[in-house]
């Protein structure tokens, strides 16, 4: 055989073992994708990651993509296996046409054969392993998703149904998902962009003007970027019929959605059965109704007191307008103890922005010293670690005491002579006020005594006890069971170990057996004191307290604990498809694991480490981030038990912005502006709770009044803005519109023209009218210097005429694209009925200036080197 002939035969025999090996490679594939699709297993390559946004039904749509382009690749596969096998037949042919001896050529060409089938051995048990492997990660995932546990089954609903009609499926899984759940809605891009501007430029104040340029820099980057493609998903956690179900919900008046008393569960109940167990708690001694309305009458005594503090010189007129700020009455509402048997209602007076909060905020400050020192027990952490101090003796026992009704139990006199006592042996109280003592106690006095609320249209008057729901009250009643302890606990015939107390719940260790613990409880309850106490024995040697379960170990005499779920708990967190950050996320689960760690004395106790995983899964956090969430904590662990090396190096100025949340935006924005030590905190849209809770208007009774209630809170914090009748547009920011509205007309009627803009503008421009029937609010924003700049961005986008402060000219191109001018709503005041007001204009004519056109649809710059915008 020549050379040339031999070459020729060589070439052919290595396309063929190429081919052939590329034809084993390609069919062993196929049949591996096809046995994974048999055994519903998708492999890493083919697994598509679900997006960081809130997707409605991501993971499936992410697995029927995986689906689809595993198809694909199967077929693809096929038509490859088909051109190979074309390929090595024609190159059979052509070495069939040469003529040739086996012996002149390599040992490899006589065994292609045998090698393609010890290649295909190898892959076969390569991708056996594989699938394998596969298999026992689906298997592994589905037994960390199951909702199955020893002890807590996980499986069960996170709703109480207690109405008599049928729940509709869409109403149910809406409730699901938690009352802390929020949907997300679309976004007004306007309001949304000029939030932004307004929260970087008031919260950069303290910032040199090249650090605040270079952080208006990369917000203005970031958004410019990710708004765009938030808006092109255009995604949604909730699918239309369950956005039904929250408008079902909401709409109905037979039924209430409250949360269970314990546990976070919801409870759906009929709206009767929710009034007639309210207004049955209420038909106590405790509670007093009241014929007339006594707001006024207390408010005016309280003004009196007040005013008499300021005259002293006691306290500053600032601060006594603080406490007189708030004017709402406290009403009360319902949560029904489902632990518990017949579901009993408890009652919760809310004082929250009522005409107590200020005042019960204000004493709780000044006596916050006092509080702690009187308080036994601070938290679970705390417990534990005093519990562990406890020696513990053979005949070990633990048993708990619960004080029935304390706020509503203890003695008024008593607790003003005690705290009376109290401020004269610690004084530290007078270095943060200057009220004397006689001052603050008859502070204390008004708040206990002229407790009211009100609940379907009849004010009640809380005649014993202390006030319900004031975060002064746990403060007072420290001191009264302190007092109670030490005056009729009688420790020779009641010796214990240990003695934890919070709040109104005891935990006892001692050597005391269960009919000693009822006698103790029943010496309490003879005397002849209002405080009334009931007690709970060990069972099994074992105890559960503060979310902890005391377990004594006899065999080593000591106490171990764990951490303590009650039966009726709900077994979800916060819903991973809420539209929250990722942050308050991810912290929810950090700190519900560093609380088991607590309840196990720093331990991880794995059996209630699974459990938690199990709820994470419930709550649909992915598992990738369930375990990266538990790598961090033990990350944490480690760096806080390394000493860390205290740099000497001053530390950058901080800043704080608030910003209204928006998915992907909001965690950019945080990572970026981190390296400028700026905080970043976001305001939410309403949960679901906040839509369907109808307690306040139950309480109310206000069915007729929303309309009214609406006008009034559109009204509060609010940017407005007034058109006048030759096109300008004044912008202004107020707390209450009503009362804006009535100055800028006595400003108008009295032609005061060096304090008003809009007297000045009237004055210039003789003949035009302020059209207060047309005016519009922009925006809402409580928060006085944010409030200040959405004024700023108003102003420049609309083009008015009134004075306003400046923000950086970078904002320019953002401005332009997404806040559009004359974008708000027409106010509309609650009394259409009255009669129009004429128009108000000056008496001194002059020439009328002719409106400018398209003067609300353009910006202008100041070309001057300060880079800031000129207020036209």
């Amino acid at each position: 055989m020549s050379s040339l002939v031999c070459l020729k035969l060589l070439g052919l025999m290595k396309k063929k073992k190429i081919h052939f090996i590329k034809l084993i490679n390609l069919y062993e594939h196929n049949y591996f994708m096809k046995l994974c699709k048999n055994s519903n297993v998708i492999p890493h390559g083919f697994k598509i990651k679900t997006s960081k946004f809130g997707v409605w039904n991501a993971n499936a749509i992410c697995t029927v993509a995986s689906i689809k382009l595993m198809n694909g690749v199967i077929r693809k596969n096929y038509s490859g296996i088909n051109k190979l096998t074309k390929l090595i037949s024609d190159i059979d042919k052509q070495i069939q046409e040469i003529p040739y001896d086996l012996n002149d050529l390599p040992i490899w060409c006589r065994h292609i054969e045998i090698i393609g089938r010890r290649i295909r051995q190898n892959i076969k048990r390569r991708l056996y392993r594989k699938w394998c492997k596969l298999v026992n990660e689906t298997e592994k995932e589905k037994e960390e998703s199951a909702v199955t546990n020893n002890n807590i089954s996980m499986t069960e609903s996170n709703v109480i149904d207690l109405t008599t009609r049928k729940m509709k499926e869409q109403e149910l899984s809406v409730l699901e998902k938690g009352l802390n759940f929020i949907p997300t809605r679309k976004i007004n891009t306007t309001k949304y962009v000029a939030k932004i501007i307004a929260a970087v430029e008031a919260g950069t104040y303290n910032r040199s003007v090249s650090e605040r340029e270079d952080i208006v820099s990369e917000v203005k980057r970031v958004v410019q970027l990710y708004l765009d493609r938030y808006l092109e998903l255009g995604f949604r956690n909730l699918s239309k019929a369950q956005l039904e179900g929250v408008r079902s919900l909401k709409s109905d008046d037979s039924i209430i959605v409250i949360p269970a008393d314990k546990g976070k569960k919801v409870v759906v109940m009929n709206t009767e059965d929710y009034i007639k167990k309210v207004e049955d708690k209420l038909k106590t001694d405790v509670h007093k109704i009241m014929e007339n309305n006594p707001f006024k009458t207390i408010k005016k005594k309280f003004e009196i007191l007040l005013s008499e503090l300021v005259g002293k010189k006691e306290m500053e007129k600032e601060t006594m307008d603080y406490l007189l700020n708030n004017n709402n009455i406290p009403f009360v509402r319902g949560q029904v103890k489902v632990h518990k048997v017949d579901n009993p209602m408890r009652l919760i007076v809310s004082m929250r922005d009522t005409m107590y909060s200020n005042l019960s905020k204000y004493l709780t400050k000044i006596t916050k010293s006092l509080a702690d020192k009187v308080r036994p027990i601070k938290n679970t952490q705390d417990f534990i670690q005093k519990l562990y101090k406890v020696k513990i003796k053979e005949n070990c026992s633990l048993a708990k005491l619960d004080v029935s009704d304390m706020f509503t139990s203890i003695d008024r006199k008593k607790v003003l002579n005690t705290l009376d006592k109290l401020l004269d042996l610690d004084e530290d109280w007078k270095t943060k006020t200057a009220l004397s003592k006689e001052s603050l106690i008859r502070l204390f006095q008004f708040i206990i005594e002229n407790v009211i609320f009100q609940f379907r249209d009849i004010m009640y008057y809380q005649s014993k006890g202390l006030p319900m729901g004031l975060s002064v009250s746990p403060f007072l009643a420290d001191i009264i069971i302190n007092e109670f302890l030490e005056k009729y606990w009688d420790f020779q015939k009641y010796p214990y170990s240990g003695l934890a107390r919070y709040v109104d719940d005891f935990f006892i260790v001692s050597e005391l057996s269960e009919s000693q613990i009822k006698c103790l409880v029943d010496d309490f309850n003879n005397l002849n004191e209002s405080l009334k106490f009931e007690f709970e024995y060990q069972k099994n040697d074992s105890i559960s307290f503060l979310d902890v379960q005391i377990n004594v170990i006899k065999d080593k005499l000591c106490l171990e604990t764990n951490w303590y779920m009650k039966p009726t708990a709900s077994k979800r967190l916060l819903n991973y498809e809420s539209d929250h950050s990722m942050a308050i996320k991810k912290n929810i689960a950090m700190n519900m694991i560093k609380r088991i760690q607590i309840a196990n004395n720093g331990n991880d106790n794995e059996n209630d480490m699974h459990i938690l995983r199990h709820m994470l899964a419930n709550s649909g956090y992915p598992l990738n981030l369930i375990k990266k969430i538990f790598r961090e904590v033990e990350k944490q662990k480690i760096n806080k038990e390394e000493k860390k090396k205290v740099s000497n190096e001053v530390q950058s100025k901080s800043s704080v912005i608030v910003i209204p949340h928006l998915n992907k935006v909001t965690e950019q924005l945080r990572h970026i502006l981190k390296k400028f030590n700026v905080k970043i905190y976001t305001k939410c849209n309403p949960s679901i709770g906040y839509m369907v809770n109808k307690c306040k208007r139950i309480a109310q009774n206000n069915k007729n009044k929303n309309n009214e209630n609406n006008y009034i809170k559109a009204g509060e914090f609010a940017v407005y803005g007034l058109p006048c009748e030759c096109g300008d547009l004044y912008v202004g920011e107020t707390i209450s519109f009503f009362h804006r509205i009535k100055k800028h007309k006595t400003n108008l009627k009295n032609f005061d023209i060096e304090r008003s803009e809009l007297v000045k503008h009237n004055y210039t421009n003789a003949g035009c009218s302020i059209k207060f029937k047309e005016s519009v609010i922009f925006d809402n924003e409580v928060n006085v210097f944010r409030r200040r700049k959405l004024e700023s961005v108003y102003s420049i986008v609309n083009r008015s005429y009134n004075r306003c402060q400046k923000i950086s000219s970078q904002w320019a191109s953002m401005l332009k694209k997404w806040v559009k001018p004359r974008t708000g709503k027409i106010f509309f005041p609650i009394d259409e009925n009255k009669e129009k007001e004429k128009p108000h204009s000056t008496t001194l004519k002059t020439n009328i200036v002719k409106p400018r056109t398209n003067k609300y649809y353009y910006l202008r710059e100041n070309p001057a080197k300060t880079k800031r915008f000129e207020i036209g």
